[in-house]
């Protein structure tokens, strides 16, 4: 008698597909050396932001009181408005905070390193926060920080500290690579919910074009339907971007290069 193929072993086989996937995926071994770099980079672009992006935040400790709209986490924190004493003080905080964690991202296997490299990154953090807090408590909420702020939380978990590779690297710039990728989609997701599909052919590239005013812009103005065909192609982008994720390498290929456009 032929004992019939159990059915336990195609499932079996598909959990341990699974989960080799999930392993290669979240937690492939990657150099710390690449961590190290993407550091720096990120808090030395953090520092650019609060004194030259967003140099217009230390000047909301003088701004009328009666403008201060907290945004949803100030309200819950029961967050105030900054002061003339307490703006500047948080920008000098980040900027130390940020120029340390830049020096503590070093190759080596100190214990005592790891540790303030992870305290450091963790001051950031909070500082980053309150700052985005402070300033977008005046003004629009740009979802261009979620990244960084992902960014920096993750550093607090895997500080870049140490040599070789480690599966713990893997996992934190893959995070970080999701949430970036993700943005988009989501980004996609809320200008229907806010907008509906009116947004497509809506004036919002003008009203860029109009608040910035560059000569490219001026050109584009006197060609209304470049600036349609420019609204469809970034909304199918953001929707297509998710496609970024894959392991695929011609699928990156083809979609990496409009981040950058």
């Amino acid at each position: 008698m032929i004992d019939a193929p159990s059915a336990a072993a195609p499932t079996s086989s598909a959990s341990s597909r699974l989960a080799d996937w999930w392993e290669s995926y979240w937690y492939e071994a990657v150099d710390m050396t690449r961590l190290r770099y993407f550091t720096r980079i990120v808090f030395a672009a953090l520092l650019y932001t609060i004194w030259k992006v967003d140099y217009w935040g230390p000047t909301h400790a003088w701004a009328p009181r009666e403008m201060y709209q907290p945004i949803a986490i100030a309200r819950l924190l029961h967050i105030g408005p900054p002061t003339e004493t307490s703006m500047p003080l948080l920008q000098a905080v980040l900027t130390a905070s940020l120029i340390a964690g830049i020096l503590l991202a070093r190759p080596t296997e100190a214990a005592w390193n790891r540790v303030a490299a992870r305290v450091t990154n963790l001051v950031v953090f909070l500082a980053f926060g309150l700052w985005n807090i402070w300033s977008f408590s005046w003004s629009k909420v740009d979802h261009d920080r979620l990244v960084p702020t992902v960014a920096i939380a993750v550093l607090c978990v895997v500080p870049a500290v140490g040599v070789g590779p480690a599966r713990n690297v893997g996992w934190a710039l893959r995070s970080i690579q999701v949430i970036l990728v993700l943005t988009y989609p989501l980004s996609a997701i809320s200008k229907l919910q806010k907008s509906g599909w009116f947004w497509l052919n809506s004036a919002v590239f003008t009203r860029a074009i109009i608040r910035r005013g560059t000569e490219f812009g001026q050109f584009l103005m006197n060609h209304p339907t470049l600036l349609r065909v420019g609204q469809w192609s970034f909304f199918g982008f953001e929707v297509i971007s998710v496609l970024a994720l894959s392991r695929n390498a011609s699928i990156r290929r083809f979609i990496v290069p409009g981040f950058f456009a």
